[in-house]
């Protein structure tokens, strides 16, 4: 699936989004078009928060979507093949 969502960021880069519009596409406009925004798809108080944490800023280089990133699920930190 995160696969799939950074090939779709890449694609996006390519066709001319900017890296803002393009976390907002992968973030809150997904989960208004579920009807789930009211508890994901934005950093807020009350709301479900998975994070991608990229090493390298996209904001830099769109490819840098490909950094190496830590992901925290559930509460449980993963980097790099390790879960803390």
């Amino acid at each position: 699936m995160l696969q799939v969502l950074i090939s779709e960021q890449l694609l996006l880069s390519e066709y001319g989004f900017t890296i803002p519009a393009i976390l907002q596409i992968s973030t809150i406009n997904g989960a208004t078009a579920l009807g789930l925004d009211n508890k994901y798809g934005s950093i807020e108080k009350g709301k479900k928060a998975d994070l991608l944490i990229w090493d390298k800023s996209p904001f830099d280089n769109y490819k840098n979507f490909l950094a190496s990133k830590t992901i925290i699920k559930d509460g449980i930190v993963f980097k790099k093949g390790s879960i803390h």
